[in-house]
């Protein structure tokens, strides 16, 4: 098959895109009725909630679940290929028995701003504060950390532009519950417009 459209960014996207062709095109060669129309349509329609989720423009807001270091690794090539903004701005939480020192040293040098938090949801959190020394210790900076995820959104809606970038990143349960926040509140950039009346 050819011309494929693809509704999920990102060339590991395309990679894991590659390996279901093959697995379609091996179930279709042992008698499977698939049609290509369905495979077409599959792809192009397909959505992967919290995996370089576009919750908002101006600023973009980017929610991903990226949770070890390799998919934080693949979600900073997508910034880097898919976004041209000004500046990045971070929040992230992380969870216990993952390799945040990993996580940090691939994160913290792509972003202007970073505000760590922790997620409410589930007592596997990291508490903010440890997620601030962690990081602190690995780059000699002291970040902004918020123990509730209000409060650290609040804190990057105050510093982005709308020609910033903010992603929010660290597990599966932060990625939820800012999902919910963003919910619950206007978008930036109608909030900035109805102000300057």
């Amino acid at each position: 098959m050819q011309n494929l459209s693809l509704a999920l960014p990102g060339r590991h996207q395309a990679a894991n895109t590659a390996v279901a062709l093959a697995a379609l095109a091996e179930l279709r060669r042992t008698g499977w009725n698939i049609p290509e129309e369905a495979i077409r349509r599959g792809l192009a329609g397909l959505s992967w909630p919290a995996r370089v989720a576009v919750a908002a423009r101006r600023p973009v807001v980017v929610l991903d679940a990226a949770h070890n270091v390799a998919s934080i690794e693949a979600l900073l090539e997508v910034l880097r290929e898919s976004f041209s903004v000004r500046r990045r701005l971070l929040i992230f939480a992380g969870t216990q028995e993952k390799d945040l020192a990993g996580m940090f040293a691939a994160l913290l040098g792509q972003f202007d701003e970073v505000v760590l938090t922790q997620y409410l949801d589930n007592p596997r959190a990291v508490p903010a504060e440890e997620l601030q020394a962690l990081a602190q210790q690995l780059s000699g900076r002291r970040y902004a950390a918020y123990s509730q995820p209000a409060d650290a959104w609040d804190a990057v809606r105050r510093l982005a532009a709308p020609e910033d970038l903010v992603c929010v990143t660290g597990s599966f349960f932060i990625a939820a519950e800012m999902r919910r926040q963003l919910a619950a509140q206007a978008p930036l950039s109608r909030k900035r417009e109805r102000g300057r009346g």
